[in-house]
Protein backbone atom coordinates (compact mmCIF):
# COMPACT_ATOMS: atom_id res chain seq x y z
CA UNK A 1 0.00 0.00 0.00
CA UNK A 2 1.35 3.30 -0.65
CA UNK A 3 1.61 5.91 2.03
CA UNK A 4 -0.56 8.92 2.20
CA UNK A 5 -0.72 12.19 0.12
CA UNK A 6 -1.67 15.12 2.50
CA UNK A 7 -2.88 18.25 2.08
CA UNK A 8 -4.24 20.71 4.08
CA UNK A 9 -4.78 24.64 5.07
CA UNK A 10 -3.24 25.76 8.14
CA UNK A 11 -4.78 28.43 10.40
CA UNK A 12 -3.17 30.56 12.77
CA UNK A 13 -4.08 32.75 15.56
CA UNK A 14 -1.31 35.18 16.99
CA UNK A 15 -1.80 34.56 20.68
CA UNK A 16 0.88 37.11 21.36
CA UNK A 17 2.96 39.53 19.24
CA UNK A 18 4.94 38.15 16.34
CA UNK A 19 7.63 39.53 14.53
CA UNK A 20 8.94 36.99 11.64
CA UNK A 21 12.24 39.73 10.86
CA UNK A 22 13.10 40.93 7.91
CA UNK A 23 16.42 43.30 6.74
CA UNK A 24 16.93 45.27 8.97
CA UNK A 25 16.18 49.07 8.03
CA UNK A 26 13.78 48.45 4.92
CA UNK A 27 11.21 50.47 6.19
CA UNK A 28 11.33 54.38 6.66
CA UNK A 29 9.43 54.47 9.31
CA UNK A 30 10.39 51.47 11.56
CA UNK A 31 14.17 49.79 12.74
CA UNK A 32 13.59 46.23 12.55
CA UNK A 33 10.56 45.79 10.29
CA UNK A 34 8.12 42.35 10.07
CA UNK A 35 8.27 40.48 6.31
CA UNK A 36 5.81 41.40 3.90
CA UNK A 37 4.70 40.52 0.47
CA UNK A 38 4.40 41.40 -2.80
CA UNK A 39 1.79 44.07 -2.30
CA UNK A 40 3.30 45.48 1.01
CA UNK A 41 0.52 43.50 3.78
CA UNK A 42 2.65 41.74 6.68
CA UNK A 43 3.44 37.96 6.10
CA UNK A 44 5.80 35.07 7.04
CA UNK A 45 7.48 33.86 4.27
CA UNK A 46 7.19 29.68 3.95
CA UNK A 47 11.21 29.28 4.64
CA UNK A 48 10.51 31.78 8.58
CA UNK A 49 7.69 28.88 8.72
CA UNK A 50 9.66 25.87 7.71
CA UNK A 51 12.56 26.80 10.02
CA UNK A 52 10.14 27.35 12.83
CA UNK A 53 8.32 24.07 12.22
CA UNK A 54 11.64 21.89 11.73
CA UNK A 55 12.60 23.77 15.06
CA UNK A 56 9.85 22.93 17.19
CA UNK A 57 9.68 18.82 15.99
CA UNK A 58 13.58 18.62 16.55
CA UNK A 59 13.38 19.69 20.01
CA UNK A 60 12.01 16.39 20.97
CA UNK A 61 12.84 14.32 17.58
CA UNK A 62 16.14 15.15 16.15
CA UNK A 63 16.84 12.00 15.24
CA UNK A 64 13.95 11.01 14.02
CA UNK A 65 13.29 9.87 10.20
CA UNK A 66 10.18 10.94 9.68
CA UNK A 67 11.21 14.34 9.86
CA UNK A 68 14.35 14.22 8.07
CA UNK A 69 11.91 12.87 5.52
CA UNK A 70 9.07 15.23 5.39
CA UNK A 71 11.15 18.42 6.27
CA UNK A 72 14.51 17.45 4.61
CA UNK A 73 17.87 16.44 5.61
CA UNK A 74 20.06 19.26 7.53
CA UNK A 75 22.32 21.38 5.24
CA UNK A 76 25.10 18.99 5.30
CA UNK A 77 23.15 16.14 4.03
CA UNK A 78 20.90 18.14 1.70
CA UNK A 79 22.59 15.90 -1.61
CA UNK A 80 20.36 13.37 0.07
CA UNK A 81 16.90 14.25 -0.57
CA UNK A 82 14.51 17.11 -0.85
CA UNK A 83 11.59 18.01 1.50
CA UNK A 84 8.34 15.95 0.80
CA UNK A 85 6.78 19.09 2.15
CA UNK A 86 5.83 22.55 0.87
CA UNK A 87 4.72 25.10 2.64
CA UNK A 88 3.07 28.54 1.05
CA UNK A 89 3.64 31.89 2.21
CA UNK A 90 1.25 32.80 5.37
CA UNK A 91 -1.27 35.35 4.99
CA UNK A 92 -3.73 37.87 6.79
CA UNK A 93 -7.06 36.90 6.63
CA UNK A 94 -8.57 38.80 9.88
CA UNK A 95 -6.93 41.41 11.20
CA UNK A 96 -7.75 42.85 14.76
CA UNK A 97 -8.71 46.66 14.65
CA UNK A 98 -9.02 49.06 18.18
CA UNK A 99 -12.74 50.19 17.87
CA UNK A 100 -14.41 52.99 20.04
CA UNK A 101 -17.18 51.05 20.52
CA UNK A 102 -16.32 47.25 22.02
CA UNK A 103 -12.64 47.60 22.14
CA UNK A 104 -12.00 45.58 18.79
CA UNK A 105 -12.91 43.85 16.23
CA UNK A 106 -11.74 41.87 13.25
CA UNK A 107 -11.66 43.51 9.84
CA UNK A 108 -10.85 41.75 6.28
CA UNK A 109 -11.59 42.62 2.56
CA UNK A 110 -12.25 41.44 -0.76
CA UNK A 111 -7.85 41.33 -1.39
CA UNK A 112 -7.31 38.71 1.85
CA UNK A 113 -10.71 36.57 0.72
CA UNK A 114 -9.43 36.34 -2.58
CA UNK A 115 -6.25 35.18 -1.31
CA UNK A 116 -7.82 32.24 0.56
CA UNK A 117 -9.89 31.16 -2.45
CA UNK A 118 -6.57 31.02 -4.42
CA UNK A 119 -4.97 28.71 -1.80
CA UNK A 120 -8.43 26.46 -2.11
CA UNK A 121 -7.42 26.24 -5.66
CA UNK A 122 -4.18 25.34 -4.89
CA UNK A 123 -5.28 22.61 -2.56
CA UNK A 124 -8.22 21.55 -5.39
CA UNK A 125 -10.72 22.68 -3.69
CA UNK A 126 -12.34 24.42 -6.28
CA UNK A 127 -16.10 24.27 -5.74
CA UNK A 128 -15.04 25.85 -1.99
CA UNK A 129 -12.89 28.59 -3.64
CA UNK A 130 -16.17 29.61 -6.37
CA UNK A 131 -18.85 29.64 -3.38
CA UNK A 132 -16.49 31.34 -1.36
CA UNK A 133 -15.56 34.10 -4.13
CA UNK A 134 -19.80 33.95 -5.10
CA UNK A 135 -20.53 34.91 -1.44
CA UNK A 136 -18.18 37.66 -1.00
CA UNK A 137 -19.59 39.41 -4.20
CA UNK A 138 -23.13 39.12 -2.43
CA UNK A 139 -22.03 41.20 0.04
CA UNK A 140 -21.99 44.99 -0.16
CA UNK A 141 -18.96 46.45 1.41
CA UNK A 142 -18.62 48.27 4.29
CA UNK A 143 -20.67 45.58 6.14
CA UNK A 144 -20.11 44.41 9.67
CA UNK A 145 -21.39 41.32 11.99
CA UNK A 146 -20.87 43.73 15.19
CA UNK A 147 -23.76 46.49 15.29
CA UNK A 148 -22.45 46.88 19.20
CA UNK A 149 -19.79 49.34 17.58
CA UNK A 150 -21.61 51.65 15.51
CA UNK A 151 -22.24 54.94 16.14
CA UNK A 152 -25.66 56.86 15.37
CA UNK A 153 -26.35 53.12 13.47
CA UNK A 154 -24.10 53.17 10.45
CA UNK A 155 -20.49 54.74 11.75
CA UNK A 156 -17.58 52.96 13.09
CA UNK A 157 -14.19 54.19 14.20
CA UNK A 158 -11.55 51.96 14.01
CA UNK A 159 -8.07 52.56 14.10
CA UNK A 160 -9.12 56.07 14.57
CA UNK A 161 -10.57 56.25 10.71
CA UNK A 162 -14.53 56.51 10.57
CA UNK A 163 -16.11 53.88 8.38
CA UNK A 164 -19.25 54.66 6.98
CA UNK A 165 -22.61 54.14 5.70
CA UNK A 166 -22.03 50.47 7.49
CA UNK A 167 -24.29 47.93 6.32
CA UNK A 168 -25.34 45.10 9.68
CA UNK A 169 -24.77 41.40 8.53
CA UNK A 170 -24.96 39.46 11.56
CA UNK A 171 -24.75 36.63 9.29
CA UNK A 172 -21.13 37.83 7.59
CA UNK A 173 -18.73 35.03 9.67
CA UNK A 174 -21.13 32.36 8.59
CA UNK A 175 -21.29 33.36 4.82
CA UNK A 176 -17.66 33.78 4.30
CA UNK A 177 -15.88 31.49 6.76
CA UNK A 178 -18.26 28.75 7.63
CA UNK A 179 -17.02 25.28 6.62
CA UNK A 180 -13.54 26.69 6.04
CA UNK A 181 -12.28 27.83 9.27
CA UNK A 182 -12.24 25.07 12.26
CA UNK A 183 -15.06 25.50 14.50
CA UNK A 184 -13.08 26.92 17.65
CA UNK A 185 -11.72 29.91 15.59
CA UNK A 186 -14.97 30.60 13.50
CA UNK A 187 -16.82 30.63 17.06
CA UNK A 188 -14.12 33.05 18.13
CA UNK A 189 -14.44 35.45 15.30
CA UNK A 190 -18.12 35.00 15.75
CA UNK A 191 -17.68 36.29 19.17
CA UNK A 192 -15.23 39.06 18.57
CA UNK A 193 -17.28 40.34 14.97
CA UNK A 194 -15.89 40.85 11.43
CA UNK A 195 -16.38 44.16 9.04
CA UNK A 196 -15.69 43.92 5.61
CA UNK A 197 -14.23 46.75 4.45
CA UNK A 198 -12.72 47.87 0.87
CA UNK A 199 -9.06 47.16 -0.05
CA UNK A 200 -8.12 50.49 -0.01
CA UNK A 201 -9.36 50.71 3.51
CA UNK A 202 -8.19 48.12 4.88
CA UNK A 203 -4.42 48.83 3.80
CA UNK A 204 -4.45 51.75 6.37
CA UNK A 205 -6.17 49.89 9.26
CA UNK A 206 -3.30 47.07 8.76
CA UNK A 207 -0.62 50.00 8.45
CA UNK A 208 -2.50 51.91 11.37
CA UNK A 209 -2.64 48.46 13.54
CA UNK A 210 0.74 47.13 13.33
CA UNK A 211 2.24 46.76 16.78
CA UNK A 212 5.23 48.87 16.96
CA UNK A 213 7.79 48.47 20.44
CA UNK A 214 10.34 50.74 21.74
CA UNK A 215 13.74 49.09 22.77
CA UNK A 216 16.71 49.62 24.33
CA UNK A 217 19.49 48.02 26.00
CA UNK A 218 21.37 48.92 29.15
CA UNK A 219 24.83 48.84 30.34
CA UNK A 220 24.75 46.06 32.68
CA UNK A 221 26.04 47.60 35.93
CA UNK A 222 25.61 51.37 34.74
CA UNK A 223 20.95 51.15 34.08
CA UNK A 224 22.22 53.59 31.20
CA UNK A 225 21.24 53.08 27.75
CA UNK A 226 24.32 51.25 25.60
CA UNK A 227 22.18 51.00 22.56
CA UNK A 228 18.69 52.23 21.65
CA UNK A 229 16.44 53.59 21.28
CA UNK A 230 15.15 50.79 18.10
CA UNK A 231 11.62 50.14 16.83
CA UNK A 232 10.76 46.69 16.62
CA UNK A 233 7.41 45.70 14.67
CA UNK A 234 4.87 42.92 15.45
CA UNK A 235 1.82 41.82 13.87
CA UNK A 236 -0.23 42.04 16.56
CA UNK A 237 -2.04 39.47 18.98
CA UNK A 238 -4.91 38.29 17.50
CA UNK A 239 -4.34 38.24 14.17
CA UNK A 240 -5.88 35.21 12.02
CA UNK A 241 -3.48 34.21 9.68
CA UNK A 242 -3.45 31.03 6.91
CA UNK A 243 -1.17 29.07 4.68
CA UNK A 244 -1.30 25.48 3.23
CA UNK A 245 0.75 22.70 3.49
CA UNK A 246 1.12 20.12 0.67
CA UNK A 247 3.44 16.71 1.66
CA UNK A 248 4.03 14.15 -1.24
CA UNK A 249 4.98 10.76 -0.17
CA UNK A 250 7.46 10.07 -3.13
CA UNK A 251 10.11 8.61 -0.60
CA UNK A 252 10.10 6.40 2.50
CA UNK A 253 12.34 3.74 4.15
CA UNK A 254 12.09 1.27 6.57
CA UNK A 255 12.21 3.53 9.84
CA UNK A 256 9.34 5.81 8.21
CA UNK A 257 6.73 4.40 5.76
CA UNK A 258 4.29 7.26 6.46
CA UNK A 259 5.57 10.57 6.87
CA UNK A 260 3.31 12.71 5.85
CA UNK A 261 1.15 11.00 7.98
CA UNK A 262 3.92 11.83 11.05
CA UNK A 263 3.82 15.49 10.28
CA UNK A 264 -0.16 15.92 10.24
CA UNK A 265 -0.17 14.54 13.30
CA UNK A 266 2.40 15.68 15.05
CA UNK A 267 1.28 19.72 13.85
CA UNK A 268 -2.83 18.83 14.95
CA UNK A 269 -3.44 21.08 17.86
CA UNK A 270 -0.11 22.34 18.44
CA UNK A 271 1.81 25.88 19.52
CA UNK A 272 4.68 27.34 17.56
CA UNK A 273 7.63 29.61 18.63
CA UNK A 274 8.12 31.20 15.48
CA UNK A 275 10.47 34.96 14.40
CA UNK A 276 12.49 37.15 16.94
CA UNK A 277 11.96 38.07 21.05
CA UNK A 278 10.76 34.21 21.77
CA UNK A 279 12.32 34.71 25.53
CA UNK A 280 10.08 37.67 25.90
CA UNK A 281 7.11 35.96 25.14
CA UNK A 282 6.53 36.95 21.53
CA UNK A 283 6.07 34.67 18.46
CA UNK A 284 3.79 32.20 20.16
CA UNK A 285 1.19 31.08 17.30
CA UNK A 286 -2.08 28.48 18.25
CA UNK A 287 -1.99 25.99 14.69
CA UNK A 288 -5.27 25.05 13.24
CA UNK A 289 -4.89 22.09 10.53
CA UNK A 290 -7.80 21.80 8.14
CA UNK A 291 -8.26 19.09 5.63
CA UNK A 292 -8.48 19.56 2.43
Amino acid sequence: MGATFKQSLIFFKAVTPTHPGYAKGALDFVDQPVQRDEFGFPCIWASSLKGAVRSMLSRTQESNACLKLALGPPPTEAHEHSSLTSFLDVRLLLFPTRSLKGVWTYATSPHFIGYLATYLEALGKNDKATQLLQNLRNISTPATSRKDILLDGQLAILNELDVKDIKIDENLPISLFEKILPEELLAHVKSRGVVLVEDDLIVDLVRRGMFIQYRVRLKENEKTVDQGPWLEEYIPQETILFTALICRPLLKNEKCSEPCDWLYNNLKNKVLWLGGNETLGKGLLKLYLVDA
